[in-house]
């Protein structure tokens, strides 16, 4: 009787790429009772390779994980999915709840939760697949001047150096943003699937990758100070926020502004403005 198999995507290009943890990772589902098949989520017969898994396993971060859910545009079924956490945030992992150890991580994806299905009502911004989060503003321009080596030798860090080196030439533009209900003038906006951002700080708790709407953040004026303010309501408290901030669901947002302004998604710069953000129309079951 053949026993079901865990297909692994990953991918050989990522800074976190890192073969010996694939190999353990593959090792501890065998020996759980399965057979493991690691692929490269670039092959050119990903898809075939995929096909009949009983779980498709992504190893590495969101920018990955967004990856293989593009790859599987067109696929007649997709399997459910699970992310082994191996990217410098990994928020899909930490809302999902996804341990890094890997003993208990397979045990979390074959052991009783696993039939505890969850259906992630995932974004798409324009062509690219939005996981958790999007936003247009001085943060964007932040996640443009990351430096790829900066961020492979100190990890999450180089966000934080690439914002201090925004403080200098703070860029501030107009932004329109339309939603399903009205239109809004604003200088920066954030478009949230999840709840968190950046790490392990939540802009907005009430945002859930299993929500079917995505929930906004739109600041009228964007200064050093106001992005200071959203910095302490994030990590300390949300009453140290603006009341002039505007909140509001919607499930779509078109946001229009200079051409030049970087649009980031999941921690990487996926477009430019403007950009159409709305609900894809597959959905991503996670186990």
């Amino acid at each position: 009787m053949n026993r079901p198999f865990i297909a692994i995507a990953y991918n050989p290009k990522s800074g976190s790429f890192r073969l010996d943890r694939l190999e353990q990772l593959a090792s501890a589902y065998d020996a759980a009772g399965y057979d493991s098949l690691l692929i490269d989520s670039y092959a050119p017969d990903f898809l075939a390779q995929v096909s009949g898994a009983a779980q498709l396993c992504v190893s590495g971060g969101d920018g990955t994980l967004r990856d293989v859910i593009a790859r599987l545009n067109g696929a007649e079924t997709i399997p459910p999915i699970s992310m082994f956490p191996g990217g410098t945030i990994n928020l899909v992992a930490r809302e999902a709840g996804y341990p890094a150890d890997i003993p208990a991580f397979v045990a979390r994806t074959t052991g009783p939760h696993a039939g505890e299905l969850r259906v992630h009502h995932h974004g798409v911004a324009g062509n690219a697949s939005m996981l958790v989060c999007l936003s247009a503003g001085p943060e964007s321009w932040a996640v443009h001047l990351v430096s790829e080596d900066l961020k492979k030798r100190i990890g999450r860090f180089a966000y934080a150096a690439a914002f201090a080196k925004l403080l200098w030439r703070w860029p501030r533009v107009a932004i329109q943003v339309r939603t399903d209900e009205a239109e809004y003038r604003c200088e920066a906006v954030f478009v949230l699937k999840g709840r968190y951002f950046a790490g392990p700080w939540m802009i907005d708790p009430a945002a859930d990758m299993m929500n079917d709407h995505f929930n906004l953040l739109l600041l009228p004026v964007a200064r050093r100070r106001d992005y200071l303010r959203l910095i302490l309501a994030t990590i300390i408290h949300p009453a140290l926020g603006s009341k002039k901030w505007l909140r509001l669901p919607s499930r779509t947002v078109d946001i229009e502004g200079p051409e030049r302004v970087p649009v980031q998604v999941d921690g990487d710069i996926a477009c430019h403005l403007p950009v159409q953000v709305r609900m894809a129309e597959n959905n991503i079951i996670f186990v």
